[in-house]
């Protein structure tokens, strides 16, 4: 039997108890029982299983290293973005990092009263993740549980901490922690790989037989946000044998609901219309409707309705571009200013000489990812 007092405070324990002056190298996770408090367990380690790295994730968590120890203080670093874009990912080679010069890593996935002061309690070096911070904890009306941490991200316990928050929707984080270096250093905003990114990642996960994929898979990063998320799940399912047309349209990785586009309709003559906020489905290959319009006040139309197959678009840089099968617009003497005579004439040579040269698709940032049609 063993006994540990603690103040006016005495527990009995096996034999197998341990004590230490600091906290073993090791992963932990944050406990809470509403009768014996806090505590800490030992959790696997977290670990990259990524045989190669992409991007510059590495590099920011060198750069983080190096500031976290150049500093004396409590050191706070705010990583953001979507799903599956690679926070987890830095996450882990951070705390791969970390174990290898001797710092335990300990990670928050709840959220109750006191924890401030727990962590602080803990009187040594270390890394303290929270994962999905602004879902763990949340702003209400009644309570604040982020602002509750502020004064431990503060440093205000003289600690020489590095905090580690990732967040997936910044308008849940209160802004006491936003634009504050002095509680998080740094603010990476994880972004999706660039085309090169792109494209060396399918070379390495592909098939051979299947490389001739790739080309399409780059364009479409280009008009659509690809996290390695996608990337993965979509080199699987070419190495499956499955077209990528298929592979797009079955994948959980689309909301057709809320796909948005900007319409730029160009005619020959240079002219430009446009419609904003149109919703469009690219796997329909029947004609759909769109009006657009233009703004400047001169003799020429302002405004008329043309008739697409999204289908038929073809990405070209970072836009969708329809240049074949285009229906093109009718003009009347009601489109023109000016006599009635002189209305039709000008109808009679646009109805002639201009027609409806290509017309652009650009993907609204606002909405959510489309089900591309590649």
């Amino acid at each position: 039997m063993n006994v540990i007092n603690a103040g006016s405070r005495y527990q009995i324990y096996g034999e197998d108890v341990k004590t230490y002056q600091k906290l073993p190298v090791g992963t932990y996770i944050v406990n809470f029982h509403p009768m014996q408090g806090f505590s800490l367990s030992i959790r696997n380690d977290l670990t990259v299983t990524e045989e190669k790295i992409y991007g510059n994730s590495l590099y920011k968590v060198n750069k983080v290293m190096k500031s976290y120890n150049s500093v004396n203080r409590n050191f706070g670093v705010l990583l953001s973005g979507q799903k599956g874009i690679g926070k987890s990912l830095f996450v882990r080679l951070l705390a791969e990092e970390s174990i290898k010069v001797n710092l335990p890593v300990i990670t928050v996935t709840m959220a109750a009263p006191g924890l401030a002061t727990f962590i602080s309690s803990i009187d040594q070096d270390c890394v303290v993740i929270f994962d999905e911070f602004e879902k763990t904890f949340t702003m209400t009306g009644e309570e604040n549980q982020q602002d509750e941490l502020l004064s431990l991200f503060d440093g205000m316990d003289g600690g020489h901490k590095l905090f580690v928050v990732t967040c997936n929707d910044l308008d849940h984080m209160s802004q006491y922690m936003l634009n504050r270096p002095g509680r998080f250093h740094y603010h990476f905003t994880m972004t999706p790989p660039t085309s090169e990114e792109v494209e060396e990642y399918m070379r390495d996960k592909l098939e051979p037989q299947y490389h001739h994929n790739i080309h399409d898979i780059v364009n479409l990063a280009n008009v659509v946000d690809m996290p390695y998320d996608y990337l993965r799940a979509i080199a699987f399912e070419l190495n499956q044998g499955y077209s990528l047309k298929e592979a797009m349209s079955d994948l959980n990785i689309t909301r057709t609901d809320e796909t948005r586009f900007e319409v730029v309709a160009i005619l020959s003559n240079g002219l430009r219309f446009e419609a904003w906020g149109v919703k469009l489905d690219l796997n329909d290959h029947n004609p759909q409707y769109v009006h657009v319009r233009r703004y400047e006040k001169d003799n020429f139309p302002s405004e008329f309705t043309i008739y697409i197959s999204p289908s038929d678009a073809q990405i070209v840089g970072k836009e969708f571009v329809i240049k074949d099968h285009l229906r093109q617009p009718r003009w009347g003497s009601y489109d023109f200013e000016g006599n009635d005579e002189e209305c039709e004439r000008m109808a009679e040579e646009w109805e002639k000489n201009v027609t409806l040269e290509k017309v652009i698709l650009k993907k609204e940032k606002d909405y959510g990812v489309a089900r591309y049609l590649v």
